[in-house]
């Protein structure tokens, strides 16, 4: 190292350092004191390249295991979608899984998910639906439409998604507005429908609402213009009675819808003692 000194003052020159040490390297140097390909040997050697392969080795099976995970996943995903796969279909008639039939009027139609239905009775409807639900203890029915639903252990009735009625023929149900529990328990010859989105009592136009499905008429103690105004409705027939005075007159009875409206009228007459005319 060297100083120079100007004007009193001393420097130290680092030109001078560094040719010093150049010279120092140029006199040392020998040829494979520093090699590349053998520091990465020792490199490897150092680190050790067999925990390298196990590396790469574990990685392989976290990646195997993470396929087989993935795989595990996408055949739950696809069963999931089974078991809460809905079935529909527009039958006239429905024999569900528990036996419960359902009536389907033309147009409608009715939605149940047949890998869940053991466990989970619920079915949707569109239209006009007559149940016959059969009961199975602890396992209640539910049918289900966009504005309400009724909930039963075992009864027979008719939903009209359309309307948001009910009309009940056997036993009892509960009638609510979709997602609601709160409702009214209707009975046997009962009716109700949605009123501003709310349960309410109301009386039939038709004594018998689902004759369609059921074939039947049924009257207890009815009175004879009411029968003669649902007959009308059923066959399309306008039916008067001949003497104005009978009007007050009640019926007990049943029928058959294919027996034809000139038989149900000849056993009505005969029971009553009255004379209908059809138009």
């Amino acid at each position: 190292m060297q100083n120079i000194t100007v004007d009193g003052s001393e420097y130290h020159s680092k030109a001078m350092e560094n040719n010093t040490h150049l010279d120092f390297v140029i006199k040392h140097f020998r040829q494979g004191v520093f090699d590349p390909d053998r520091s990465i040997g020792q490199f490897w050697q150092a680190v050790g390249r067999g925990r390298i392969v196990r590396l790469r080795a574990v990685a392989g099976r976290i990646a195997a295991a993470a396929a087989v995970v993935a795989v595990v996943l996408a055949g739950l995903s696809v069963h999931l979608l089974r078991m809460n796969a809905w079935e529909e279909t527009a039958e006239s008639i429905v024999i569900l899984p528990d036996r419960s039939t359902v009536y389907l009027r033309d147009g409608s139609t009715l939605a149940f998910q047949p890998r869940r239905f053991s466990k989970e009775r619920v079915v949707r409807v569109d239209g006009t639906a007559y149940f016959e639900v059969a009961r199975k203890d602890g396992a209640s029915f539910e049918v289900r439409s966009d504005e309400a639903f009724v909930r039963v252990l075992g009864t027979k009735f008719q939903f009209d998604a359309v309307t948001g009625s009910v009309d009940v023929t056997e036993g009892r149900v509960l009638f609510a507005k979709a997602c609601s529990e709160e409702g009214i328990i209707l009975t046997k010859g009962k009716s109700a429908s949605l009123v501003g989105g709310i349960p309410a009592l109301r009386s039939p136009e038709l004594v018998n609402p689902a004759y369609w499905a059921t074939k039947t008429l049924v009257y207890e103690d009815t009175p004879i213009r009411q029968v003669l105004y649902e007959l009308s409705e059923i066959f399309g027939r306008e039916l008067i009675l001949k003497h104005a005075k009978d009007s007050d007159l009640r019926l007990t009875g049943e029928f058959r819808v294919e027996d034809g409206l000139e038989n149900i009228l000849s056993i009505i007459e005969s029971a009553l003692g009255v004379k209908i005319t059809v138009k």
